[in-house]
């Protein structure tokens, strides 16, 4: 980003500001552009210039799933992701699903996900 930025500070970037930082997430992260309907950008205005910036995205996370066990083998748990896959796959936003089980870990995979490379953080408020 080559313009010139009066205000110093944080803030959040514009559309036009945003599409300006293209080459940073297809060349240096190799990503896609956040989504604009589900993202801001933070950024840090230093002496005119861009100093840094930070995404900020919602995301659609399964949280749990559970079936009680006298359900357990009838595929509840199936139709269940099949109908929260259902009510996302219309928005076009990514399902993030996240466990330590590697029994989940393979039916997610066997649904079609991949596993990302990153380590997930939390912190609560």
């Amino acid at each position: 980003m080559s313009a010139v930025l009066t205000e110093a500070g944080i803030r959040q970037l514009s559309p036009e500001e945003v599409a300006a930082l293209e080459p940073v997430f297809s060349e240096e992260w190799r990503c896609e552009m956040p989504d604009p309907k589900y993202s801001r950008v933070l950024a840090e205005i230093q002496n005119g210039r861009l100093a840094g910036f930070l995404t900020v995205e919602s995301q659609v996370a399964v949280g749990g799933l559970y079936v009680f066990p006298e359900f357990r083998g009838t595929r509840a748990h199936a139709r269940l992701l099949d109908y929260a896959e259902d009510s996302i796959r219309p928005t076009g936003r990514s399902l993030y699903a996240m466990t330590t089980s590697e029994r989940v870990a393979r039916m997610i995979r066997r649904r079609g996900a991949v596993r990302v490379p990153f380590d997930l953080y939390r912190k609560d408020y």
